[in-house]
């Protein structure tokens, strides 16, 4: 079952900057006509922080820019932590790339950042996330001479739901990554990687980002 897609409050520039648009919850009319704010709350269940690895997606497509060897492999961290004021924070860290696979593949990565907010949920044990991530990356030319420094940043649907009485979080993600800061190397912006995937997330008491 394919991710449903969302509508972000962020977006990425052309540049692969996480930008955050001056909007508000759209307003709806309750049962007496007059509007009232919809904003999904994330249900309680899913506190905490969540661990999953991804070895391999389902699918993985090269678009246009520079080529690549393939996926990375890599571990991501959920998590929904409750704020002050009753509501949660989430966040959706890729936790640890596998840096030595990258190296391999003649690819450094650094200045990981993320955006992670709620689409919508069911009340129960699913929650729809929209996640904006960036990172720069170093590519070596013809695996041997160190390249440009590009930008990228990744456009994620996810799809997270509870089973096992609250004890694995099954998660399942599609996404474009786009590749900017290189025009010469085809990194101008545009979208560069689609890749979907799935995993199955376990409750960790590793609340790093």
């Amino acid at each position: 079952q394919r991710v449903a897609p969302a509508i972000p409050k962020f977006t990425v520039d052309q540049q692969g900057n996480l930008v955050a648009p001056d909007d508000k919850p759209t307003a709806a009319p309750n049962a007496s006509g007059q509007s009232t704010l919809e904003i999904p709350q994330v249900p309680k269940e899913f506190e905490g922080c969540w661990e999953g690895k991804v070895s391999e997606p389902d699918s993985w497509q090269l678009l246009e820019g520079p080529r690549l060897g393939g996926w990375i492999p890599r571990t991501f961290r959920l998590c929904f932590r409750r704020t002050d004021n009753g509501q949660f924070a989430i966040s959706f860290h890729n936790s640890k790339l596998d840096t030595g696979y990258a190296s391999e593949h003649g690819v450094t990565v650094s200045n990981y950042e993320e955006q992670t907010e709620l689409v919508s949920t069911d009340s129960r044990n699913q929650v729809l996330l929209h996640s904006l991530a960036r990172m720069d990356q170093r590519f070596k030319l013809l695996g041997l001479f160190p390249g440009p420094t590009v930008t990228i940043a990744a456009s994620s649907d996810i799809r997270c739901v509870l089973v096992d009485e609250g004890e694995t979080m099954n998660v399942e993600t599609s996404g474009v990554d786009r590749c900017s800061g290189s025009p010469s190397s085809g990194c101008n912006g545009q979208p560069w990687v689609k890749a979907s995937w799935h995993a199955q997330f376990h409750r960790t008491t590793n609340t790093n980002q």
